[in-house]
């Protein structure tokens, strides 16, 4: 078993050769002390700044990533243009997560963009980086961890060939945008059987478990062309064929669990801003007495 107090620079890479799973925290809302005090209560193993969809400037994502305890910082890029990939990994990011990779070339550009020459392009200027180690620059294009996202029909489609890009780690799957690509609403917790492999749900349900938000039905759209197998089933095997590993989004434990127990490598449990909404929420409840009662969820 991989030491869970390996240093930043590794941690998430000795976990995963370790056969264990990463088990993430989704940050979306800048604070660099909700952050700080989430890792050092809980024991994430990564903790991942949302640049793409959460409200983060770089200067507050390089302190989001400074007041971490222990959580390996991981940022999910905004776009995947050289000046942003090279600042995230400048201000100490030991992990990116690439929206919107659909080619096997676009997973080679970002790869070639998170290198030191000669390997790839990115320019020297580790400004925070170099802080997490003595030997940051030679150690660092081996320690970074690269996720080509897949969240949308062309990216399915071509699953196969991204995972197979040398210095992709893996493919990390966004299931909003894939239920979206897939003709049924966005869903971090998605249940048509496009999308999931029908196995697990149906076991799951069966033994009665209920996720703590509303599932709506999707419309019976027609297939989609590239939705066979079950969208995540196929995304799994492609990475793990390729000798990859496999990562999604979740929206809560209770299907990170489930995701764990199919086999996915990493998964994230929630977002900073979704469980703060939903303890405040419950914390209210509990003095009117209105336990079970809608209200709207902040987050995603």
């Amino acid at each position: 078993m991989a030491s869970r107090a390996a240093s930043a620079l590794t941690r998430a890479r000795q976990l995963l050769a370790g056969h264990e799973t990463l088990i993430g925290h989704w940050h979306c809302s800048g604070s660099a002390l909700l952050a700080e005090t989430i890792t050092a209560g809980a024991d994430y193993d990564v903790l991942v700044v949302d640049m793409q969809h959460g409200l983060i400037e770089p200067a507050c994502a390089a302190s989001v990533m400074a007041s971490t305890r222990g959580a390996a910082p991981f940022v999910r890029l905004k776009d995947c243009s050289p000046a942003h990939i090279h600042h995230c990994l400048d201000a100490g990011a030991m992990g990116i997560i690439a929206p919107l990779i659909n080619t096997a070339d676009d997973a080679r550009a970002m790869v070639r963009e998170s290198r030191s020459p000669p390997l790839g392009t990115r320019s020297f200027g580790p400004v925070r980086a170099g802080l997490l180690s003595p030997n940051y620059f030679e150690e660092a294009d081996a320690a970074v961890m690269r996720w080509a996202m897949i969240e949308t029909a062309p990216a399915l489609a071509n699953a196969a060939e991204i995972a197979a890009v040398e210095g992709v780690d893996g493919l990390f799957i966004g299931p909003n945008d894939l239920s979206l690509a897939l003709g049924v609403p966005p869903s971090s917790a998605p249940t048509d059987p496009r999308v999931v492999e029908g196995a697990w749900l149906r076991g799951a349900v069966g033994a009665g478990w209920r996720p703590s938000f509303p599932l709506r039905a999707p419309p019976l759209t027609p297939p989609h062309p590239h939705a066979h197998p079950p969208a995540l089933a196929a995304i799994r095997k492609a990475a793990h064929s390729a000798g990859k590993y496999c990562g999604i989004f979740c929206v809560e434990g209770s299907v990170a669990l489930r995701m764990k127990q199919e086999g996915f490598d990493f998964v994230i449990t929630c977002t900073d801003l979704g469980i703060a909404g939903v303890a405040a929420k419950r914390e209210l409840d509990v003095v009117r007495g209105t336990a079970g009662a809608k209200g709207a969820k902040g987050g995603y």
